[in-house]
């Protein structure tokens, strides 16, 4: 066979899978099968030159994520590329070249109860010291003189929450990887206990506390209220090392759902526990970082100031 004729073949095979995925998509995720609907004359004229080169075929994919046509977001809005984090951040030092995972995981399993529970203050030091010497962060289980319900709780997957006005699902991930893994989560209809996000990776990586179950609440709602709000975490899968840091971006969930934390789709895929039932064993701690020194995201090495 030639090399126009291969080309030819494959090009028809990559416009009729394109076709198929398109009928997919538009089933299963009505927000963009509206939109390709609407550009039915751009994917045409994307698949229009295939037959001459399969370099195009990648383009009908970023289409489905392509953001020309929705809203645009508010200049106030930060986006990723753009979120600043002070200079000493960018400096940061590896210290260890180990797994910290694995070895906080074994560090944990000595000293926490067989399932979630309020921790005791022996407890809560012990995991303090354990993450400072595995990871180099400074966790508190109580901080400013405010604590959680739980610090070992139960943890739920969240759904996207809306960052800005007229924010939609596509505009949530970054590239067809993204969409696969945290698209079906969808969005929530409303916003967080504290509305719009000031910046990308807030939404990105937030979490769920019950603030309303916190000893402080009934002291003083509103001053509790507002120290929770994007209030920064760390979260750990005690059973697999596995930590991100995140922010506190809802309150939640209801005392009825057996569970007493939720996490973003991000947030339940870096912990490990995006899968299956989309729940598990976290370990939550405030971070004192009165500096900003500490980004957001997986938690892969032990870092030092």
């Amino acid at each position: 066979m030639s090399k126009k004729n291969l080309l030819n073949k494959i090009a028809k095979n990559l416009t009729k899978r394109k076709d198929t995925l398109a009928n997919e998509i538009q089933e299963k995720h009505q927000e963009v099968g509206e939109w390709l609907k609407d550009h039915e004359k751009d994917v045409s004229s994307l698949s229009k030159g295939l037959s001459e080169t399969i370099a195009t075929s990648a383009a009908t994919g970023i289409l489905l994520l392509s953001s020309s046509s929705l809203p645009v977001k508010p200049d106030s809005f930060i986006t990723a590329s753009e979120t600043t984090i002070s200079e000493s951040a960018t400096k940061t030092k590896v210290q260890s070249t180990e797994d910290p995972g694995a070895v906080i995981a074994a560090k944990l399993a000595e000293i926490l109860p067989s399932k979630p529970r309020q921790l005791n203050e022996e407890e809560m030091k012990k995991v303090e010291d354990t993450v400072k010497e595995s990871f180099g962060l400074d966790a508190k289980g109580v901080l400013d003189g405010y604590k959680l319900n739980t610090n070992y709780s139960y943890m739920g997957g969240e759904q996207h929450l809306v960052r800005f006005q007229g924010d939609t699902l596509a505009r949530h991930v970054r590239n067809s990887s993204e969409w696969a893994m945290f698209g079906p989560a969808g969005m929530a209809p409303g916003r967080g206990a504290w509305g719009y996000f000031p910046n990308e990776e807030y939404e990105r990586y937030y979490m769920v506390v019950q603030t309303f179950l916190s000893p402080n609440w009934k002291e003083n709602p509103k001053a509790t209220y507002d120290w929770f709000k994007f209030r920064k975490v760390l979260a750990i899968n005690p059973h697999t090392g596995q930590a991100v840091t995140g922010v506190i971006g809802d309150a939640g969930p209801a005392e009825w759902t057996g569970k007493q934390s939720g996490g973003s789709p991000e947030v339940m895929h870096y912990l490990g526990i995006a899968g299956g039932p989309r729940k598990g064993d976290v370990l939550i701690f405030f971070l004192d970082d009165k500096d900003n020194k500490i980004p957001l995201g997986p938690v892969t090495r032990k870092v030092g100031q």
